[in-house]
Parts: structure tokens; sequence; C-alpha cells
């Protein structure tokens, strides 16, 4: 194999592990909505219950993992970092802005050439409770052949969480 079909490999994989997460949100999401008619005249119609609310909050280690991994790919120049932008706090997002605009032209991509995908794995996790919204998670994932620290702290919004700091280590 050369390297061109493992570059095509990887961004294969990138994409559909992304757009199976993005199905699975929606599918979450609206599910509820979705419902078979009922019959005419039955007792469904007349006293239908309204669906239920999303009450639960996603993992705070796999939303950190999933986070810290998107910026990681998005600092490679892998990934666009805008579908970061509910996930990371706006000073946040504003930081990872610019230093993929500082990185893109360090590289010499400013017409947007993607970079190869790296397999990013999740070694161990940590989560320390500081209060019920806040929650600080520690990670050790390995990026090619490289084993990186991460740090995150979350903070409960209404059914999600969000990034309020981050550091990778390099």
């Amino acid at each position: 194999m050369n390297t061109h079909d493992l570059t095509l490999t990887h961004l294969i994989a990138l994409v559909t592990r992304r757009i199976l997460m993005y199905l699975g949100r929606f599918q979450q999401q609206f599910s509820t909505l979705v419902a078979k008619p009922a019959r005419r005249g039955s007792a469904a119609t007349t006293h239908a219950a309204p669906p239920p609310t999303r009450t639960t909050v996603p993992d705070p280690i796999e939303f950190a993992f999933n986070a810290v991994v998107g910026t990681m790919e998005a600092l490679r120049g892998g990934v666009r970092h805008l579908y970061l932008r509910n996930v990371l706090s706006a000073a946040l997002f504003d930081q990872l802005r610019r230093q993929c605009a500082f990185n893109a032209r360090r590289r010499g991509d400013a017409a947007g050439i993607i970079a190869p995908a790296a397999h990013i794995s999740l070694r161990t996790s940590s989560m320390c409770t500081i209060t019920e919204a806040i929650r600080e998670v520690t990670l050790v994932v390995q990026d090619n052949n490289r084993v990186r620290a991460c740090a995150v702290r979350l903070e409960r919004t209404h059914s999600s969480w969000r990034v309020t700091a981050m550091n990778i280590s390099r």
C-alpha cells in the first residue's frame, strides 16, 4: 500500500466516524418526534401524552474525549474547526481558531489542503466531580506513536456539556 492509499483510508475512516456520530445524535434528538399514526377513534388520538424530553446528559469522559480528538484533528489541519463551536466556550473556540490559522500559515496550506488523519485512541481516563455542574476530566491519548496527556474542564449546559478549559501536552 502506498502513502496515498493510507491517506485516503484515514480520510474515509474519519468521515465515516463523523457521519455515524452525527447520525447517532440526530436519532437521539428526534426519535420522539417520529411516531406511528394512531388509528382513528382510538384512545391514543384523544389522550396522547407529550413525547418525553431528553434529560440525560452525555457521559463526561466520552464527551471530553470527542472534544480532544476534534481539537487535535483541527490543529493538525485534518478537519474544519467550525463544528467545535457548540462544544467549546467562546474564548476557547477563538483561541483554537487563531491557532488553526497560524498552523495553516506555518504549513503553507492556506488553500485548505487536508492533512492525513491520525488514529487517536484513549489509553486511560479519570474524572473529578467539582460540583454537579462542573467536571474535570484527565485523559491519556495515543496519537499514532505519541502519547499525550490532556486535561479538560466541562461545565454543564441545559442538556450537554461545554468545554471551558483544555490543555493538551505537546
